[in-house]
């Protein structure tokens, strides 16, 4: 519908209105034929954008996550020259807003993805139903479609690119590490499907990692399972999602259960030592969100501060002052 409102034009120099107004109704009927699977839907979809506006090229969400798809390059060149003009469009696109048909798509997928989250925070989705392959593809695409730096910091990655600061690796790449004796490496890197290999002797690795408490470095989390003040979700999966190595925690507010199957009073879990019972984590909070979606981290952060406080009116009634909990 933001293609017919945004760019009218591309149903034809004659009748552009009717035209965009009769894809916009039979788009709607296919919709709302409840007989189709979603193959026949997008299948439906794709004759009549072909039919109307054959013009327009269209992506599916699977070219929208991975736009170089299956593509080899004969040459480094070519793939430099590849990955310049996608960030140059890129960049256009993101200036147009939610004008542009496959941002608009994106906002859809990612509203449906927050009040995924919100239905969860609430209760109103067993966590269960989360371990299911096709929800987590669905969450880990959008995801990366949701998420990526503001255009300015696309137009800068650019511009260094055209200067040769910065050279692009490349589709599915490999890593090796070559011993040159004497505590010396080589790190080596290569795309299958570009033919160039990339030798240094540095490398960064900045992916972030999936939490996993149970192999944590931290000296507190250690500490925690140590004493048995706290117990990884690994060893109790009746409150995890399916594969989630977090600390087994209540309900807001999140406490601790220890490794005798008991809570802790006074002693709370936030941010991302939470990855075993929420659909994701954030250490930031959205400024006006909701506080079961984008702002979740700021409900957990309040609940647990509201206990503290009820915490401390009940020890004030008994007639003295203690130490709570220290983390």
């Amino acid at each position: 519908m933001t293609l017919c409102r945004e760019r009218p034009e591309l149903f034809g120099v004659l009748g552009a209105s009717h035209q965009a107004a009769e894809f916009t109704r039979e788009v709607a009927e296919l919709l709302l034929d409840a007989s189709l699977d979603e193959q026949a839907l997008g299948n439906g979809v794709a004759y009549l954008l072909n039919t109307f506006v054959p013009l327009v090229q269209c992506s599916g969400l699977t070219e929208l996550a991975s736009p170089v798809g299956e593509r080899t390059f004969s040459t480094e060149k070519e793939y430099q020259t590849y990955v310049l003009q996608y960030l140059q469009e890129d960049a256009a696109s993101a200036e147009e807003g939610y004008s542009n048909p496959q941002l608009a798509t994106v906002k859809i997928l990612q509203e449906a993805r927050l009040t995924l989250r919100k239905d969860m925070a609430r209760g109103q989705i067993p966590p269960t139903l989360l371990n299911d392959k096709s929800f987590q593809e669905f969450d880990a695409l959008v995801s990366g479609l949701a998420g990526g730096p503001p255009p300015q910091r696309i137009e800068e990655l650019a511009a260094v690119a055209r200067c040769g600061l910065i050279e692009f690796l490349g589709p599915n790449p490999r890593y090796s590490v070559q011993d040159q004796g004497e505590g010396r490496v080589t790190y080596v890197a290569y795309s299958p499907r570009v033919p160039v290999t990339y030798q240094g002797c540095s490398m960064v690795e900045a992916m972030v990692p999936i939490n996993k408490v149970s192999i944590s470095q931290s000296s507190l989390v250690q500490s925690l399972l140590q004493t048995g003040l706290a117990r990884s979700t690994r060893e109790e999966e009746s409150h995890a999602l399916e594969g989630r190595d977090g600390f087994d925690v209540t309900k807001k507010p999140r406490r601790l259960i220890g490794a005798d199957g008991q809570t802790r009073q006074g002693l709370y879990v936030l941010g991302l030592q939470l990855t075993a019972v929420q659909l994701t984590t954030a250490i930031a909070a959205e400024a006006g969100g909701s506080t079961f979606a984008s702002a979740e981290t700021l409900g957990e952060a309040d609940a647990a501060a509201q206990e503290v406080i009820e915490l401390g009116k009940e020890v004030r009634a008994g007639g003295k002052l203690t130490r709570l909990a220290e983390v």
